[in-house]
């Protein structure tokens, strides 16, 4: 999980009551200011569908779960494993107790189903790292149980983690701390998957932005075209992730063919290789599209260029493609003094990885399976209507 800033907007997806059909349940959502979210954010980690609505707009997504009866709002982020949470009298809350009074902060002795499994936790990320020990307790997410369910509770300060609790929903090899193997434990979904979709650029931040996650399901509402399924590609160093093959093409600019690329919701822009995205600054200035440096490592352009930017990616046959208005990032969005008409890049430099966050993965509609480590995408659609289809054996091909 990694995300580019610290300044970026958080939000919250407050699950709804008891599901109204078996094992479905529409989560409504709650948007949380951008100064409240600033200096939280951790970079990139080493039956019936559920449904938590996710509100995206400077792309870090928070659903709601309760713990013991104790309710904790934590950033979604399938680059990660497991949920963990801060404890109530932690370092951090005692820094900060206005946060962990907006997010919810968990406190085992109020819960008869606590249980301290005495095995310790530690995620270490680019900024700062979570430890503490793993606990068990009753979850319920988007109205639906999963007893039992294992996750973090960190017990430390500001210093060793900085950010708001992480509820990693990634490939995971320890199906107790996965909550969708728990809710498939449980019978409220068949298969252990489940579809992602971001709202239109357009939308993000406003009362139509309509982002979700489905367990067990997918949204047929949500793509055009078909789903293609394509397997997850192991990572050396033993890391977990959703790996894929892919090509990518920046207008005419071939950048890369057949390289590894990771999809990552808890990231917020597109990373390439080093000598792919300066492929993709020689291509900006083959379209004469200059950047310019704005304070915190922002690049910006005129919006008016994005008509002419247009990446197209090939994964195993199944061509995507992304234009600047799916890349681009709002300047006064991040910065209230950046003038309107101007756009932050939503594409940097990776360093030795592709690394695919929220500027790519709002183009696409996305299925993880981490039953059968696949992985499936289509070309996002807006505007069609929801059309939610529970999966109990392949996904739609």
């Amino acid at each position: 999980m990694q995300f580019s800033l610290a300044t970026l907007t958080t939000l919250l997806a407050f699950v709804a009551a008891a599901p109204a059909n078996k094992g479905f349940v529409h989560a409504p959502i709650k948007k949380q200011s951008l100064q409240a979210a600033q200096s939280k954010i951790p970079n990139f980690a080493s039956s019936g569908p559920i449904t938590a609505e996710l509100y995206n707009e400077l792309m870090a997504y928070q659903v709601q779960i309760s713990l013991g009866g104790q309710t904790i709002s934590a950033s979604i982020d399938t680059g990660s494993e497991i949920l963990w949470v801060w404890e109530n009298d932690s370092i951090a809350c005692q820094v900060d107790q206005q946060d962990c009074d907006t997010d919810g902060s968990y406190n085992p002795k109020k819960s008869s189903t606590s249980k301290d499994t005495g095995v310790p936790f530690n995620i270490n990320y680019g900024k700062g790292h979570a430890d503490g020990y793993l606990y068990t307790d009753n979850a319920v997410i988007g109205g639906a149980s999963a007893p039992g369910f294992k996750f973090g509770v960190n017990s430390g300060d500001l210093s060793s983690g900085g950010f708001s609790m992480v509820f990693g929903i990634g490939v995971n090899s320890d199906a107790s701390t996965s909550i969708s193997a728990q809710l498939q434990k449980s019978g409220e979904i068949s298969r252990n998957l489940y579809g992602m979709s971001f709202s239109d650029a357009n939308l993000a931040g406003t009362s139509n932005d309509n982002s979700e996650i489905t367990f067990g399901a997918i949204n047929t509402g949500r793509y055009t075209g078909s789903l293609k399924t394509i397997p997850r590609v192991a990572t050396q160093g033993g890391y977990q992730h959703f790996s894929v093959s892919a090509s990518g093409k920046f207008g005419d600019v071939d950048l890369f063919d057949n390289d590894l690329v990771i999809l990552d919701s808890g990231t917020t822009m597109t990373y390439l290789k080093s000598d792919y995205y300066n492929a993709f600054l020689g291509g900006l200035e083959d379209l004469d599209i200059t950047l310019s440096d704005y304070s915190g490592g922002w690049h910006g352009y005129p919006c008016s260029e994005n008509s002419k930017i247009n990446f197209t990616y090939n994964f195993s046959g199944k061509e995507i493609t992304v234009t600047g208005h799916d890349l681009a990032i709002p300047g006064n969005a991040v910065n209230s003094n950046v003038d309107s008409s101007v756009c932050f890049m939503g594409v940097d430099d990776g360093g030795n990885m592709n690394l695919f966050g929220d500027t790519f993965l709002r183009a696409i509609y996305s299925v993880y399976d981490l039953e059968r480590d696949e992985v499936s995408i289509a070309q996002a659609a807006h505007g069609k209507p929801d059309n939610y289809v529970v999966i109990t054996g392949d996904v739609p091909n």
